[in-house]
């Protein structure tokens, strides 16, 4: 199964008090709340965190570009620590 490709986008819900992420012309991904009955409120986290869901698909394009240049580079002993990174980031990602 893919993922709903990028680019996605956010907006605040002023009546269900939620982030929405969307991708254009297609529909909802994801709500992101913030809020509960026993935690405070948090916009600034709740904003962080649907800047963080909406940017996934940018996120991984970049890990998956960042491990192919680097396998194909003569300087991979160098970068061992960053290309682990970059595997394990696209393969939590990814939905077998």
């Amino acid at each position: 199964m893919e993922h709903t490709p990028g680019p996605w986008k956010w907006r605040h819900d002023d009546d269900t008090q939620a982030y929405m992420i969307f991708k254009p012309h297609v529909g909802g991904i994801a709500d992101v709340y913030y809020t509960t009955d026993d935690i405070p409120a948090q916009p600034t986290e709740g904003e962080a965190n649907t800047k963080l869901i909406a940017a996934a698909p940018d996120l991984l394009a970049a890990c998956e570009a960042f491990v192919e240049a680097w396998e194909k580079s003569l300087q991979l002993e160098k970068t061992d620590v960053a290309l682990t990174m970059a595997k394990a980031a696209i393969a939590r990602a990814q939905v077998n």
